[in-house]
């Protein structure tokens, strides 16, 4: 999955990523366009109608390196520290 620039925006891309899958598309296979984002479901609200969000589709590879990314990231964080 992508990860946000900032920390104000997790509400959308939990937005984005839903609407995605509702659309038949893997999110974790796309790139949200973060600057647009919020336009984007202001217009969605106002036509009542959630379309995707704006995004580029991410190459094999990136796909790779992010689920390769994500595997070390959870290894990391299940390892226990053993105190004295």
């Amino acid at each position: 999955m992508q990860y946000q620039i900032g920390s104000n925006d997790c509400g959308l891309f939990a937005i984005a990523s839903a609407c995605a899958l509702c659309n038949g598309f893997n999110p974790a296979e796309m790139k949200f366009e973060q600057s647009i984002m919020r336009q984007h479901l202001l217009k969605a609200f106002q036509d009542k109608e959630l379309t995707p969000f704006p995004h580029k589709k991410l190459h094999q590879q990136a796909i790779s390196i992010i689920e390769k990314r994500s595997e070390y990231t959870a290894s990391a964080e299940s390892r226990t520290v053993v105190g004295k």
